[in-house]
Order: C-alpha cells, then structure tokens, then sequence
C-alpha cells in the first residue's frame, strides 16, 4: 500500500505492507501519530528508507518505509 503524507512540511510518499485479507484498503484521509522506527545513517538520501509506524484509528499499527517526494 502506498500512502501520501507530509512529515516536517514536506510531501513524501510511504510504502508498507497490510497484513489484511482484502482486496482494496482505504485508509481515511487525517492525521495519524507516527514514529520514526529505523533511521538511516548520515548519507546523501537520508531519508529514503527510513521506517515509520503510524497508529490506526483501529489502534493497530502500519509500518512503512519513505519511498520518494512529491510535489
């Protein structure tokens, strides 16, 4: 699942598994509390990777990784 967000006023794009047996997930639009859960060590895409947890409206957890910026 891809998902669109902003993180310190920039738009990236986060990419992550679900671990649900539906065909399609809509995940609705709002803020959501997330955390840093892997950072990646000082380099020239510092970012690009890093992994976030973001807690559901259900209280369940989705991991995803930043997979690029938008505009």
């Amino acid at each position: 699942m891809y998902v669109d967000a902003i993180l310190e006023g920039k738009k990236i794009e986060l990419v992550g598994n679900i671990d649900v047996d539906y065909t399609s997930v809509n995940l609705p639009p709002g803020d959501y509390q997330a955390r840093l859960t892997t950072k990646n060590p000082g380099t020239i895409l510092t970012t690009f990777g890093q992994e976030y947890e973001l807690v559901l409206a259900d209280k369940t957890l989705w991991n995803g990784k930043i997979s690029g910026y938008s505009e």
